[in-house]
């Protein structure tokens, strides 16, 4: 991941922070919420295919966000970074926005374009949450003005979406006008009860990216791909052969693996599964609504940016499925655990949208966060508990593999790929970070000392602080603690720090600091 900007040299903010009130001042329920809902409406509206899913929640997260981002002081606008986005409402600083309400309306708007051909009782369930929490909220200060903030950044975020290629795409999943080359080592669609299958979005990789770099072929893992050959002794046959026998052997263990990652048709769809995952970290954390906005943005833009590469890779190489080898080459009668969808090989989609997932959750809670997915709980057995985001990827990666599904090479690939679209999504964002310049920080009149400082860290004011956070000279938060004016950073690494003072007005100042 590269680095950038310093907060001593960073960009000036859009709004001034004094005019808003944070967004980390309300929990994360009402994103929480909706996300909950959506793994409900995926399953049930037509053609929401996994490059589907993770489209939508794409453009979801990054309504989310942007309606949120003018009350998180750190953190700057896409508009100008992501790519092609640009002219998105700009917030009033004179208005003290409900952030929970702006929330609350561009999740509903976003959605409901997104999924607009979703069955009436969807629709009734995505408006009956949206007016719960308006009607809970309309006594709060300015609350129509929130309300309005929130339709229109959802609405030029939809904007935004309409000309990515990929509008309307949940009712063109299987373009008629695609054929499949044709040769040896390349995909075969199935016949399956006398019906030949149809190619799943084959040109779904001609969709723009959220992360121009990420358009760049150059990122497509070819490394991992082996020469065809039907030598028993070439790494393309070895690999076809790990295939059949892990297939013929399959412990309890692994067939409950396999399908508590499958996410297949009718299901949340593996990028929903990591959705969910998403919203467990947050729930268990107890996080606020910057955190969720933050996260639910930079997860699901990579989500989508993952599905687009994979695709993009996959129509290049259009790589055969193990079980047309293995029927040709090994044994004609051994079928897999799951069934075989209609798209080449490699790289595996589980596996890209994994390593995304793993990248971008990692970064956000940290390498050695345990945690407890249920998302199939009581369907695939009990819930599943990792030691880390990054083993359960490697799960979902490997889970591929024991369905009989993917190559190792795949899977590895996929990862590989997914690890570098997360890694640039994170970028996108830490280049767009609204880091506190020298002449914002030269306005404020508050007091912090010692400065530099080695052990304990105080803010001159009468009242305790109702926030103070420290942030490293990437944008990341460091460290905080609620109602205090002090904080023990002995354990820091020395460097600079900007000091976040959230005071008991809910007014927001900066101040540089150097840890000794």
């Amino acid at each position: 991941m590269k680095k950038f900007y310093t907060l001593i040299l960073g960009a000036m903010m859009a709004t001034p922070l004094m005019a808003q009130n944070n967004v980390n001042t309300y929990p994360a329920d009402v994103a929480n919420d909706y996300v909950d809902l959506l793994l409900d409406m995926v399953p049930t509206t037509p053609g929401f295919t996994p490059p589907v899913a993770s489209r939508s929640f794409g453009y979801i997260g990054l309504s989310l966000y942007e309606s949120l981002q003018p009350g998180i002081p750190t953190k700057g606008s896409l508009s100008g970074f992501a790519n092609e986005l640009n002219n998105l409402p700009e917030a009033d600083a004179n208005i003290n926005y409900h952030w929970p309400t702006v929330a609350n309306n561009a999740l509903a708007t976003i959605i409901d374009s997104l999924y607009y051909n979703t069955p009436q009782t969807n629709k009734d369930l995505l408006h009956d949450l949206r007016d719960t929490y308006n009607a809970a909220y309309a006594s709060e200060e300015n609350y129509d003005e929130s309300v309005a903030y929130g339709v229109a950044v959802a609405n030029a975020i939809f904007e935004y979406s309409s000309v990515d290629g990929g509008h309307h795409c949940q009712v063109a999943n299987f373009p008629a006008s695609y054929i499949p080359p044709v040769g040896d080592g390349l995909w075969e669609p199935l016949v399956i009860n006398g019906t030949e299958q149809k190619a799943l979005q084959p040109y779904w990789g001609n969709n723009r990216a959220f992360a121009a770099v990420n358009e760049d072929d150059a990122i497509m893992p070819s490394e991992f791909l082996p020469d065809f050959s039907t030598d028993e002794a070439s790494a393309w046959h070895l690999s076809a052969q790990e295939v059949y026998n892990v297939g013929l052997n399959l412990t309890s263990e692994q067939s409950t693996i396999a399908n508590w990652w499958a996410d297949g048709s009718g299901t949340i769809t593996p990028p929903g599964h990591s959705m969910s995952m998403a919203r467990l970290l947050l729930m268990q954390e107890n996080a606020d609504l910057e955190k969720a906005a933050i996260a639910y943005g930079m997860l699901g833009l990579s989500l989508s940016d993952a599905f687009l590469v994979c695709w993009k890779t996959k129509f290049i190489y259009n790589t055969e499925r193990p079980v047309s080898y293995i029927q040709e080459q090994i044994d004609e009668a051994w079928m897999p655990l799951l069934a075989t969808p209609p798209f080449p090989e490699f790289p595996s989609g589980h596996s890209s949208q994994s390593g995304a997932m793993g990248t971008v959750l990692t970064y956000l809670f940290g390498e050695n966060v345990s945690f407890t997915d249920e998302t199939w709980t009581n369907t695939w057995g009990p819930a599943r508990t990792f030691n880390s985001i990054w083993e359960a990827a490697e799960e979902a990666a490997v889970s591929r593999l024991y369905g009989g599904i993917h190559y190792t090479y795949g899977n590895e690939g996929g990862l590989s790929l997914g690890t570098d679209i997360g890694n640039n999504i994170i970028d996108l964002f830490e280049e767009a970070s609204v880091v506190v310049s020298t002449e914002e920080l030269a306005s404020n009149t508050i007091t912090v000392y010692p400065n530099p400082a080695k052990d304990v860290l105080f803010i001159a004011d009468q009242k305790p602080a109702q926030m103070i956070r420290l942030f490293n000279t990437q944008g990341q938060l460091a460290m905080q603690q609620s109602n205090t004016n002090k904080l023990n950073i002995a354990e820091l690494q020395t460097g600079v720090y900007i000091v976040e003072v959230t005071t008991a007005d809910n007014s927001v100042l900066h101040k540089q600091i150097i840890k000794n």
